[in-house]
């Protein structure tokens, strides 16, 4: 197989996982205007810091072209769905790069 057509393949099947399983998060740059995309959120795993004090990681796969940003995400970014405020901590644009899918780690 060439790999134009197992890149949009594997794209066509990340798309479809996340617009069926999916929900509409708004990503936000400070000097950006907030964007809204369709992204799948997975995992709740909750580190405990310090005494009582506790941090949720999630992950967020989302399509890198519905996202503007240059880079489409950085550290920093923030991510807002279901009334929550989640912070970027990394993005890893190589794992999926061929589907074109962006994996981000977030905090809140």
């Amino acid at each position: 197989m060439d790999q134009d057509f197992l890149r949009s393949t594997f794209a066509m099947s990340a798309k479809l996982e996340i617009d069926m399983k999916g929900e509409t998060v708004t990503f936000q740059r400070t000097g950006s205007p907030d964007v809204s995309a369709q992204a799948k959120i997975s995992g709740y795993i909750v580190d405990n810091l310090v005494g009582d004090i506790q941090q949720a990681r999630r992950e967020i796969r989302v399509m890198a072209s519905d996202i503007p940003f240059d880079p489409p995400l950085k550290r920093g970014d923030k991510a807002k769905y279901g009334g929550r405020v989640l912070f970027v901590e990394s993005v890893d644009a190589g794992t999926m790069a061929l589907a074109g899918v962006l994996i981000v780690s977030v905090t809140g």
